[in-house]
């Protein structure tokens, strides 16, 4: 592999190491010399429904390479990563009995520190690593030559999306933006999407089609929808109707149910009506999966957050959060569907994260609108956005309450997920 440009990694050690080096590990680290927790090292893996019916050997998974990392990591330490060569009992013996002693390393999370990488250090890695993981030569890698973009569709933070062809098909693709110094937030949040993308396959999830991994233009491509949720609310001012409303509902509680149950579970983070897409068929798919997490255990940190008026009290105060993270925005999705209007109109972010953070700031107020549907969806729309995520319900029971409305109501679901 060649050999990086890059500065090493830098990972203070914890108080009173002796300051040694341990040699690089082959993607660019330098480990300085501490106590190294391994229980804090979280695998991250996500199980989805796609089988391997061509004979592709399957990706490794993250927590596997991790363990190789650690591995490695405590081989350099026994050899005496010090550069004076190292005893016996620090060096070959401690191979011989298979490094049962205790080696001191960084008290460091491996799984952080590969995700603290700098650009040019995660692109050679993903581009020049030799196992099966390397990126490039996946199944749905697709060259950038490929593509021939058309006009744009809209753009954010880090990325723009367009219509585009690609083998003759109409798509939708993403791409990150080349400003330099790119930001490393974005290069990760990039890998994490293209991750649950390429492994999820539900009828409302965005379908994924492909990717570009060339560090110079990476790109996502995913089916194209003519629309999305937010368009749809803003061509009429006329309140939907109840079946529509309870269709779209029910279409984006299975897509988000359905990340939940993957393994661990994935949460989105970000679920709003501009991240809802309909397609030609009128079909709601769940895309943009920029803020979306694996669920590793039951203490899930990241460092942004989505749109601060969609998004739960503990994820805007940085605090742990589960599935109904995911809950209360949907509670205020349904309050977009009733009213057409988005929540805390007229509020600045920075009012809206302190009020709910806070408690002190009422949730939108409904208005006359809300008038034309049923008393219980209201209510489940007030219990999905409830201050204490123990309140909350989960989508489980967010589409049995759909489901019930509908069924008072007269209105057929005809046992086609898709309905």
């Amino acid at each position: 592999m060649t050999k990086l440009d890059t500065p090493k990694l830098a990972i203070p050690s914890s108080k009173g190491s002796a300051g040694r080096k341990v040699p690089g590990l082959g993607l660019g680290l330098s480990l300085g010399v501490g106590k190294l927790d391994l229980s804090r090292i979280a695998p991250r893996t996500v199980e989805g429904d796609r089988p391997d019916d061509e004979g592709r050997r399957p990706p490794t998974p993250p927590s596997v390479v991790v363990e190789r990392l650690k591995a490695a990591a405590l081989a350099r330490a026994a050899e005496g990563g010090d550069g004076q060569g190292g005893s016996e009992a620090s060096g070959a013996g401690a191979q011989r009995r298979g490094l049962t002693q205790s080696v001191s390393l960084p008290d460091v999370n491996l799984t952080q520190a590969l995700q603290e990488l700098s650009i040019s250090e995660l692109s050679a890695a993903l581009s020049h690593h030799s196992s099966n993981r390397s990126l490039p030569n996946a199944a749905w890698a697709i060259d950038s030559s490929e593509i021939k973009f058309g006009r744009r569709l809209g753009a954010g933070a880090y990325g723009e999306v367009y219509e585009a062809e690609w083998r003759r098909s109409r798509v939708a693709v993403k791409r990150l933006l080349t400003v330099s110094p790119l930001e490393e937030t974005a290069v990760r949040q990039f890998f994490e999407e293209m991750d649950i993308l390429s492994n999820a396959r539900h009828d409302h999830i965005v379908r994924f089609l492909g990717g570009c991994v060339q560090p110079d233009n990476l790109c996502i491509l995913f089916e194209f929808c003519p629309q999305s949720l937010y368009d749809l609310l803003r061509k009429t001012e006329e309140p939907l109707e109840l079946q529509r409303v309870l269709t779209i509902a029910r279409q984006v509680a299975l897509g988000i149910y359905y990340l939940h149950c993957c393994k661990p579970p994935v949460l989105h983070l970000d679920l709003k009506s501009a991240n809802v897409l309909i397609d030609a068929h009128g079909y709601a798919k769940v895309c943009d999966f920029g803020l979306a997490k694996l669920k590793p255990g039951t203490d899930v940190r990241t460092e942004r957050m989505g749109s601060p008026m969609w998004t739960a009290p503990e994820v805007l105060k940085g605090a742990a959060r589960d599935e109904k993270a995911d809950t209360y925005s949907f509670g205020m999705l349904l309050y977009e569907l009733l009213t057409r209007h988005l929540p805390y109109v007229g509020f600045a972010a920075t009012q809206v994260v302190m009020g709910v953070i806070t408690n002190l700031l009422p949730r939108p107020e409904l208005g006359p609108d809300a008038s034309h549907y049923p008393k219980a969806l209201v209510e489940l729309m007030k219990q999905c956005w409830a201050f204490e995520a123990s309140e909350r319900p989960a989508f489980s029971a967010i589409l049995d309450a759909i489901e019930r409305v509908a069924q008072e109501a007269g209105i057929p679901f005809d046992g086609n997920l898709s309905s």
